[in-house]
């Protein structure tokens, strides 16, 4: 007959050591394994409530400091300060997201304008065309629109002569260039 000796080492220093000892035979049938694992087991330590609660208490209190420390901080009352400078880092960093795709849609719409889409228009136009990856894809897709949808385009107008040439009617000047005292002439003619 060999004497097997089993001993828990404790987690930490508010558990009691917990010691197993049982007799073992050499098994020869499976009921006799049987029967020895219930000797085994019989014989085991158990905890009380308050031991137990006394365990997990000091465990919670380890896990607590070291949660603290990994904060950065030496107690509870600054858990509060910490909560609140997440919360800040946290709007902080939404409003700059914001403010680079509002960088990223301007810089877009002045692609646009550069291509010679109308004001009125490059909202439109910018869902309409594919922004791609970066900017050289937005520019590439871009041209391509533009260029299939010309209508988007600022209307280019020229002044165009109004005046009528009907052989000896005289034209009419120029309004826009003429002084007051010119035009005045020119009514008393007329």
């Amino acid at each position: 007959m060999e004497e097997n000796k089993v001993a828990d080492i404790p987690v930490s220093k508010t558990e009691a050591p917990v010691e197993k000892s049982a007799t073992v035979e050499p098994v020869k049938t499976t009921e006799s394994a049987v029967e020895t694992i219930t000797k085994v087991e019989a014989k085991e330590k158990v905890f009380t409530q308050a031991q137990l609660d006394e365990i997990v208490v000091g465990r919670l209190g380890k896990e607590k400091v070291r949660m603290l420390k990994k904060l950065g901080i030496d107690d509870e009352s600054k858990i509060d300060d910490i909560l609140a400078k997440a919360n800040l880092y946290d709007s902080v960093k939404s409003e700059a997201d914001s403010l680079k795709q509002e960088k990223l849609i301007r810089t877009y719409g002045d692609e646009l304008s550069a291509l010679g889409v109308d004001s009125d228009f490059i909202e439109f136009v910018l869902g309409k065309v594919d922004k791609g990856e970066n900017l050289e894809q937005f520019k590439v897709n871009a041209t391509k629109f533009v260029e299939e949808n010309p209508k988007f385009k600022k209307d280019t107008f020229k002044t165009v002569n109004s005046n009528l040439d009907l052989g000896g009617v005289e034209a009419y000047p120029d309004f826009e260039k003429m002084t007051t005292e010119q035009y005045l002439k020119w009514r008393e003619k007329k």
